[in-house]
């Protein structure tokens, strides 16, 4: 506790402020560095089929495995420390409860599957983000959504350059590693995405404990099932968030709040969809695009949309924040990553920016056996049998870390020419 006041001292005025101005340059340094780093373990080929390249052994195994709890334990201090400087004396004591049962559920769940697991690099992966999640979320950034910020910013360009600045740094440098390397951002350093995935594995651990215990069969439950179970969540979520916001809704700036609450909705309505039919989840993908539209054209005429982590990032504790983050995270693990696949603005610039870097996921056809285990990794479901959707691919690398037999990797973008050339041999005439 000691170390979060004094951090909480520390991060209240500018680290490394601007001469003569109070921007600090600290959230951009610590973007860049985390991009860097997600950039350079992204490239590496740590994973082999025969188990003995990278960092798979010795010390380094051992390093990793220790980073990814530091970064665990950091993450665990910092949420710890925004709840109980939130909370009131009487009710701190059923806080601890639900952040103690919170904690080990999320541990066992998702903490203890990654260190037992062989490859290096997903343990790398969780620290960045770990760290990503704990230095924005304790200030360092006081808002997740950088494409309203992008649009704020526009608006001081020629005006208050230093203010354009301050708005725009983050998602300048996110939009230019995305540019290059591809989507770097969401799939190393994003602490919405890496909420997700802490939450996303949660029914999975219930499943494997389930089956263990005797409740659920050991093959689990039948895809037909698993199917009504999740769109039946999905529905009675949505019913209660709609009766919630009509009972408990905010008696002022009802418009900009509820809008948000509907744009939850939306979501789960969308999730129903999804899990009724994957080929739905399919097409449904490219709303991605109508819905930034619509999100920039909210914020360009001066509405300023709450956002689902404004719990975490501003500490804004009411109702409709608390509704957004609540339905957000449950609805994940529904079905995994919701938010990214369908309605993250950042995440459908990036898509965009994907398709045109100069790295991707590249298929060794030669090496596949059709196992499809790519897809069965894949937090968004963004590759079938090699085949990758590089509009919805995170660059996690899951599934080149989990691939048998070593068929992907992510490496430089095969150069295609635009127009297909006659091949002419000197010598010879027509």
């Amino acid at each position: 506790m000691i170390t979060m006041l004094l951090a909480q001292k520390l991060f209240a005025e500018p680290l490394l402020p601007i001469a003569g101005t109070t921007i600090d340059l600290t959230p951009f340094v610590i973007m860049f560095t985390l991009l860097t780093a997600g950039s350079i373990v992204m490239r590496l080929r740590l994973v082999t089929s025969t188990g003995t390249l990278g960092l798979k052994a010795g010390r380094l195994q051992m390093g990793t495995r220790a980073s990814a709890i530091i970064g665990w334990s950091f993450l665990w201090m910092a949420t710890g420390w925004l709840i109980f400087s939130q909370v009131s004396d009487k009710q701190r004591p059923v806080w601890i409860i639900f952040y103690v049962i919170f904690l080990v559920l999320l541990t066992y769940s998702y903490l203890l599957p990654l260190l037992i697991k062989t490859d290096s690099r997903q343990r790398i992966r969780t620290t960045l983000q770990s760290v990503s999640f704990t230095a924005f979320v304790i200030g360092l950034h006081p808002c997740a959504c950088m494409v309203r910020d992008f649009i704020r910013g526009l608006g001081h360009v020629n005006e208050n350059n230093t203010q354009a600045f301050q708005y725009m740094s983050l998602v300048i440098t996110v939009f230019a590693f995305g540019l290059a390397w591809g989507r770097v951002f969401c799939g190393w350093v994003c602490p919405i995405g890496y909420t997700q995935e802490i939450f996303t594995s949660i029914p999975r651990a219930l499943g494997r404990l389930g089956s263990r215990i005797g409740l659920l069969p050991e093959n689990g439950l039948s895809d037909a099932v698993r199917r009504n179970i999740r769109f039946g969540c999905a529905a009675a979520i949505l019913i209660g968030v709609l009766a919630l916001y009509l009972y408990r809704g905010p008696a002022n700036h009802r418009f900009v709040q509820g809008f948000m609450v509907f744009w939850l909705m939306g979501l789960l309505m969308l999730t129903m969809l999804s899990v009724v039919d994957p080929k739905w989840e399919m097409r449904l993908r490219n709303i991605r695009y109508v819905a930034i539209t619509l999100f920039c054209t909210i914020v360009i005429i001066g509405v300023y949309m709450y956002a689902a982590f404004c719990v975490l990032f501003t500490n804004t504790f009411d109702v409709v924040t608390l509704l957004l983050l609540g339905g957000l995270l449950v609805t994940t693990m529904i079905l995994s990553q919701a938010w990214c696949r369908f309605l993250c603005p950042e995440g459908a610039v990036l898509s965009l920016l994907t398709r045109v870097s100069g790295w991707k996921i590249n298929l060794d056809k030669s090496k596949c056996v059709s196992c499809n285990t790519c897809n069965t990794v894949c937090p968004v479901e963004a590759i079938d049998l090699g085949k990758v959707d590089e509009g919805s691919c995170l660059y996690c690398c899951n599934c080149v870390d989990n691939c048998p037999t070593d068929a992907l990797e992510m490496a430089n973008r095969p150069s295609r020419s635009l127009v297909e050339l006659p091949v002419i041999t000197p010598g010879l005439s027509g």
